[in-house]
């Protein structure tokens, strides 16, 4: 047996929710993540659908999945058993399953009303919703409950680093980078479609400055103007030698349009885009929209104020 001083071992995590091993560094904690439903999420899941899914919905499901439900006292239970019994024999089964969440999540704004109430206080984490994201969080799930639907579990920072973004760009812009997260991180991510909602999110902010009088501005021209009237512009950065002036956001820039390989149809490199490229794409348009939003860029006779110095 290995004896251990008083003051060995130390907690590697404050999480309040860590198991006990974790917390006194006896192991690391579990941070994978999980695609599909595993065997330990299938009944929690079946259980949340069967409590929160209302008549109507139960109607459309068996609609959109393909059930004919037997008569029953009890549909939910019903399309329950039938859900369950489809996802116990194909892996198609169990993302129906997470199908049917997403449906109820979208069509059903009462799940976001608290269940618990102290007196005439809400309860928080009591919604139904908050408790489908935490049997999510809990069991490992790739996916978790956001604005109104199931998508693919990003970092809480980058998520705060987007909407922040979001919120502060442009009407147009914001739309094309909502577009494009929906795209990237949903139920049904669509790479080609989110790159190309990407690249429309930062023209809507570049273009105006850059190309002000073209008729049809494009990301391509915006790049060729800062090329070609590189002097006429400054960033805020001050750098030196080869990241001297705008070199390195026209290089950001050149990035992001030159490995948008599904613009065009016909050529040689054209394909559809990958959902790896696209989810290193997006960050990179989500730091340019935010650089053209707050004036981080401008024209050589416009300085900035000292306080952005």
């Amino acid at each position: 047996m290995l004896l251990v001083g008083p003051h060995t071992l130390s907690a590697v995590t404050d999480e309040p929710d860590a198991p006990f091993s974790v917390r006194i560094g006896a192991r690391l904690p579990d941070r994978e993540l999980w695609e599909g439903v595993p065997d330990w999420l299938l009944d929690p899941l079946l259980d949340w659908l069967e409590q929160y899914m209302t008549s109507w919905s139960v109607r459309q499901l068996a609609l959109r999945l393909r059930f004919s439900l037997p008569e029953s006292d009890s549909p939910k239970r019903a399309f329950r058993n039938a859900l369950a019994q489809r996802a116990h024999g194909s892996e198609q089964g169990r993302l129906d399953v997470l199908d049917a969440i997403d449906f109820v999540c979208r069509i059903d704004p009462d799940l976001g009303i608290p269940t618990g109430w102290t007196g005439t206080a809400p309860v928080p984490g009591t919604e139904p919703l908050a408790y489908l994201d935490h049997i999510l969080a809990t069991g490992g799930s790739a996916y978790h409950y956001r604005n109104g639907r199931l998508e693919r579990r990003v970092d809480d920072t980058a998520v705060a680093a987007f909407e922040r973004v979001a919120a502060t760009a442009s009407d147009e812009a914001s739309m094309h980078l909502r577009r494009a997260w929906t795209a990237t991180y949903g139920r049904e991510p669509e790479p080609s479609r989110a790159y190309g909602e990407a690249v429309r999110a930062v023209e809507a902010v570049a273009c105006p400055l850059l190309l002000p009088d073209d008729p049809r501005p494009t990301l391509g021209k915006a790049i060729a103007r800062l090329r070609d009237q590189a002097e006429g512009w400054h960033f805020v950065l001050p750098g030196e030698r080869e990241a001297a002036g705008v070199g390195p956001l026209r290089v950001m820039l050149q990035l992001l349009w030159t490995a948008d390989r599904s613009r065009h149809a016909g050529g040689p490199d054209t394909r559809d885009q990958l959902r790896t490229e696209v989810e290193a794409a997006l960050p990179l348009a989500v730091t340019l929209v935010q650089w053209f939003t707050s004036g981080a860029i401008r024209r050589h006779d416009e300085p900035f104020p000292p306080d952005e110095q």
